[in-house]
């Protein structure tokens, strides 16, 4: 997830006092067990060989992650589905991690949205 966002907001009260408001916009995960931390993954589909999710030393947030490693090729997919969302502009992020991946490794992060995969 980004970092927050902060900016400084000056103004007068009602007395004439000069003040500034720090306000920190911090972005919401709408996702459910977003860094896989609870044992309860249900709400994650893996399709696919090559993955899993599981503790490791190397998790981006927390002691889990979805680790994947095959000795042949293989191809996952990782999804949530996310409901009751008002119509507006949402960001969409991921971290992946590899040292021993090969150049011809591909990642790919997308959203359905009325039917049309977007990258």
């Amino acid at each position: 997830m980004a970092e927050p966002e902060g900016r400084s907001v000056a103004g007068v009260t009602a007395a004439g006092l000069h003040v500034t408001a720090d306000v920190v916009v911090r972005p919401v995960n709408l996702l459910r067990n977003g860094s896989f931390e609870d044992s309860d993954t249900s709400m994650w589909t893996i399709a696919g060989e090559g993955a899993a999710t599981q503790q490791t030393n190397d998790a981006f947030d927390g002691a889990r992650a979805v680790n994947f490693w095959a000795p042949e090729p293989y191809e996952f997919t990782v999804s949530q589905r996310v409901e009751g969302l008002a119509h507006r502009v949402y960001r969409i992020s991921a971290t992946t991690q590899g040292a021993d991946s090969p150049a011809t490794d591909g990642t790919a992060l997308w959203t359905p949205l009325a039917g049309v995969r977007r990258r």
